[in-house]
């Protein structure tokens, strides 16, 4: 009995000053049932203490309790050890690693340890069940401690216990776990890394730590044999020695329910046996060990331990169906066929037939280039599929170089192994995932157009242009309701530019003359004359809603030509007659679409005020002038006394609203401002309105023709345009042309489909056979169209006519159309266009080299006698000369009549205005295409003849003169 207790203190002893005997984590039934030789097995919750990293060779969630007796058959005390381990797994397929939990409890009646240990593995690659390598890490905590009051002869003032019957340590191992092959696993651990103090003194002596421990093992997989070994090497010495120790261990299980092992150390052999049982997902069962040291001294005493362990498992759920699709393989490649330089667009359909929700998926786009290199089209992306859904996904690319692509679209892959998949979600159908799409790239359509002669000289010529005006007015015959064809080109023309303008709308108001047509049925002749040129210009190609009837709100017998009463000569009576009968056209906008800024001005600045109303209508404003090309903004100034100091006033406010406009609209618009200065006695001087004006629809003056004469050409007068083009996609459509400096078309050379031609002769003629104009430069345009929808467009370098010695031109422009026997323009667009010619006026005195002669001209027609006309004629003059020279001061910059004088002076420019009278119908010279005709617009015989002659011109003759 005396033996036995000093065996049981001796070994209590030991285990409170030897580190070696207090390290308690080689703990559980099943590993030391196979001597210790687990450290490449460890498949189950004792992975938690025997090797972290091989927590990550099973799947399952693992939880073993279990008992240890030590040394059974020592009397007088009890050694005892409990123990408790738990496994689980993180992630859907534990790809998020592994974590488990141990808790040990080793106790004595004056001795207890406890460990609890937290750890983490994670697989650097393969799978839980087969080829893996990973890694694990263990934090612990050590707690020892004494129960002084079962000591025997327990002396109180020992140093051991100065400190305390209790100490806590902490520590760590860290471990290796690899399966090469199903047949072989390797394992490692160091334990211990910290080298904690455990003792109860705290001393901090090297005696007093557990040492570093290394433990490396081997085990061979054969079915249900499994032989394995351990080595365990210690970092302290015994007896000068170092301890390592070796373990050998072999397990049979017999199906999954029973196994038997055995085990040897240097301190013990041991044998076990386990019983499992499984449901569907569950498991339970039992692990047995007796150990006997049977190589040392505590052998001949016969101290077994047994150890019994209850295993718990529970299988993770079932793995659900994961499989993402590119829909049926088929990547779209927008344009299938593109120029180099266009951007495409690659679209392919995944589709999540799985049972979860994909978050995360990579997927890449890629295609091979013309030297065989693979290559990422965009960069590898992440998306999220819910279960389910199918997602368009979408990319912008720029294909590098021409030639024939495949585009893939893989989904689930890194994209760093194209053309391989790189995955990382485990499928039941890996097939699926890569789509694929063909499409061609072309080179651009490429060429160059010269021509032969870049000019066409020409010794003399002389250039006559000069503008036919338009007269909105249909006039009849007595009781008559048809239509003349000689109003056909006006009617024409009109309907064309509504087209043009879709936010205009024309107005037609019939009249009858009380003279010749009296009646009953008057009103009734005057909309039946409106409602046939109504339906005339809707033949013409106006739209219906444009074209509106005007039937009611008008007096239908007001006169056009002055009162016929007044007049007493019988001739001039008939004239007025054939003035009344007739149909008027006027301009306007919709309802809505129309608006007046009322800007106030005392003075000649644009204030605060003026500008915040104009910011708020300058939406409407660029909207109307952008969708209506003959619409016009008017500022209008009114001066209520007639004199030139008003007038001139009336200018500058003007003026200043018109700058401030022109430099709010939008590029290409500010032309379209026009400025005018008009006498109303009732108007209020102080305020500047700013309104839309859509008669230019009706009013503006068409562009004459081009007239050539006397001119001599030296030299050949055909000239070779020379084509060079490849079209790598074929042509689809081609045409060469002749445009000027604005880009408008001049002359067409050819077009067509099929082959271009490689050169055209050209004459430097015009479609309609003129000569070029010698002022301006022209260029030759090769535009291509190929197969591909692209465009391909290249102008020649300049061309024009040069004149070597001498050339005159002519030109004649429509100034402004007066009302019968009045200095009253016929329309705000006419009175305004007076800047329109001061700006041609302008363009031409520039010119260098060139000495310009203008003369303002009035002109009247035949109805009154003479003298009344001269002298209307050169009111009329003298009114627009001043409204002429008010433009050039405002389009110039200039602050004064005295300046605009010094500036003509300065170009040698004379400017003057004549009153002729009825003496000079109004006459132009015409092209018919091959020869010149002088034509009589002004014929005084007919209605419209006299209008036109109610006219103020600006008569232009520039000569420029070559050294």
């Amino acid at each position: 009995m005396r033996v036995k207790v000093f065996l049981i203190i001796a070994i209590a002893i030991a285990l409170a000053v030897s580190p070696v005997f207090a390290q308690i984590d080689q703990l559980g039934a099943r590993p030391l049932g196979s001597g210790g030789a687990y450290t490449a097995v460890a498949n189950d919750a004792n992975a938690a203490v025997w090797n972290p990293a091989a927590m990550e060779s099973f799947r399952n969630l693992a939880f073993t309790a279990s008992y240890a007796r030590l040394y059974l058959g020592v009397d007088g005390d009890g050694l005892n050890e409990g123990f408790a381990g738990f496994v689980n797994h993180l992630g859907l397929y534990g790809q998020g690693g592994s974590y488990g939990l141990s808790f040990s409890q080793y106790f004595a009646d004056v001795y207890s340890q406890m460990q609890v240990t937290l750890g983490y593995g994670k697989r650097l690659y393969g799978t839980a069940d087969g080829n893996q390598l990973a890694l694990g890490v263990n934090l612990k905590l050590i707690r020892s401690g004494f129960n002084e009051s079962n000591f025997y002869r327990f002396v109180a003032t020992d140093e051991v216990f100065a400190s305390g019957y209790n100490s806590m340590a902490y520590s760590a191992d860290a471990g290796i776990f690899f399966r090469p092959a199903d047949w072989i696993s390797i394992g490692a651990v160091a334990k211990d890394l910290l080298e904690p103090d455990v003792s109860i003194s705290g001393s901090g002596t090297d005696a007093d730590k557990l040492p570093m421990t290394f433990r490396g093992g081997l085990a061979l997989h054969f079915g249900g044999f499994t032989p394995s070994f351990d080595i365990e090497y210690s970092t302290r010495e015994i007896n000068g020695e170092s301890d390592m120790k070796i373990h050998a261990g072999l397990e049979k299980w017999f199906g999954r329910s029973f196994a038997v092992r055995g085990g040897l150390n240097r301190d013990e052999a041991a044998l076990g046996l386990s019983y499992m049982r499984y449901s569907e997902r569950f498991g339970w069962g039992i692990d047995y060990a007796v150990l006997y040291p049977v190589l040392n001294e505590m052998g001949a005493e016969l101290f077994t331990t047994h150890r019994v362990a209850l295993n718990l498992t529970l299988d993770p759920p079932p793995e659900p169906i994961r499989d993402l699709e590119v829909v049926g393989g088929i990547v779209e490649v927008t344009p299938a066929r593109s120029v180099i330089g266009e951007e495409v667009e690659i679209r392919a359909t995944v589709e999540n037939r799985g049972e979860i929700d994909e978050n995360n998926v990579r997927v890449s786009v890629y295609y091979q280039d013309v030297h065989g290199n693979w290559n990422l089209a965009v960069p590898v992306q992440r998306y999220n599929f819910e279960v389910a859904e199918r997602i368009t996904l979408s990319w912008k690319w720029t294909p590098p170089a021409k030639g024939k692509y495949t585009m893939f679209v893989s989904v689930d892959d890194r994209g760093d192994r194209i053309p391989e998949r790189h995955a990382r979600i485990p499928e039941v159908d890996e097939t699926n995932n890569t789509g694929m799409g063909e499409f061609e790239v072309f080179l651009t359509p490429e060429g160059f157009i010269r021509p032969r002669d870049e000019k066409l000289r020409v010794s003399k010529l002389t250039l006559y242009q000069e503008e036919e005006p338009l007269i909105p007015i249909v006039f009849y015959e007595k009781e008559a309701t048809a239509i003349d064809s000689r109003y056909e080109p006006m009617l024409s023309e009109v309907a064309n530019r509504l087209k043009e303008n879709p936010d205009v709308l024309v107005y037609l108001r019939g009249y009858y003359d009380e003279e010749s047509e009296p009646g009953d049925n008057q009103e009734a002749l005057a909309l039946s004359r409106a409602r046939t040129v109504g339906d005339r210009l809707r033949g013409l190609g106006a739209h219906a809603g444009q074209v509106v009837v005007v039937e009611s709100g008008y007096y239908m017998g007001k006169t056009r030509a002055g009162t016929i009463e007044d007049q007493w000569i019988p001739r001039d009576r008939t004239l007025m007659s054939q003035e009344n009968r007739r149909v008027e056209l006027s301009a306007w906008f919709p309802q809505g679409m129309d608006f007046l800024i009322e800007i106030p001005m005392t003075g000649t600045t644009l204030g605060t005020d003026g500008r915040s109303n104009i910011a708020g209508q300058m939406g409407a404003i660029e909207n109307l002038l952008a969708r209506n090309p003959e619409v016009m903004i008017l500022v209008e100034s009114s001066y209520d006394v007639d004199n030139q100091e008003e007038v001139n006033n009336a200018f500058l406010k003007a003026m200043a609203v018109g700058r401030h406009l022109r430099d709010q609209v939008g590029e290409g618009l500010e032309e379209r401002i026009k400025i005018h200065a008009s006498f109303q006695p009732e108007a209020d001087a102080e305020k500047v309105l700013v309104f839309p004006n859509s008669e230019g629809v009706i009013w503006r003056p068409k562009v004459g023709d081009r007239v050539f004469t006397d001119y001599q050409v030296e030299g050949a007068e055909e000239n070779l345009v020379q084509i060079d083009a490849t079209v790598d996609a074929g042509v689809d459509s081609f045409g060469v042309v002749i445009v000027n400096e604005k880009g408008e078309l001049v002359r067409t050379l050819a077009y067509g489909k099929g082959d271009i031609p490689s050169g055209l002769a050209w004459d430097w003629r015009d479609n309609n056979g003129e000569l070029l104009d010698f002022d301006n430069k022209y260029f030759a345009k090769l535009d291509i169209r190929d197969k591909m929808g692209e465009n391909f467009l290249t102008y020649s370098d300049t061309m024009e006519i040069q004149v070597t010695r001498q050339a005159r031109r002519i030109e004649s422009l429509v100034i402004v159309l007066f009302q019968f026997a009045q200095d009253v323009p016929e329309s705000k667009f006419l009175e305004s266009r007076v800047e329109y010619v001061a700006r041609r006026f302008i363009e031409r005195a520039e010119r260098p080299n060139t000495r310009v002669t203008a003369f303002v001209t009035g002109h009247t027609d035949s109805i009154g006698p003479e003298y009344a006309n001269i002298d209307l004629s050169r009111r009329r003059a003298v009114r627009e000369l001043n409204n002429l020279k008010n433009y050039m001061i405002y389009l110039l910059n200039l602050d004064s009549h005295a300046q605009l004088d010094k500036w003509l002076a300065d170009r040698n420019v004379t400017l003057t205005s004549r009153g002729f009278g009825e003496t000079k119908p109004y006459e132009i010279l015409r092209w018919t295409g091959e020869t010149v005709e002088r034509v009589q617009l002004g014929d005084n015989a007919n209605p419209e003849g006299r209008t036109v002659n109610r006219r103020v011109l600006l008569e232009l003759e520039s000569e420029r003169v070559v050294d």
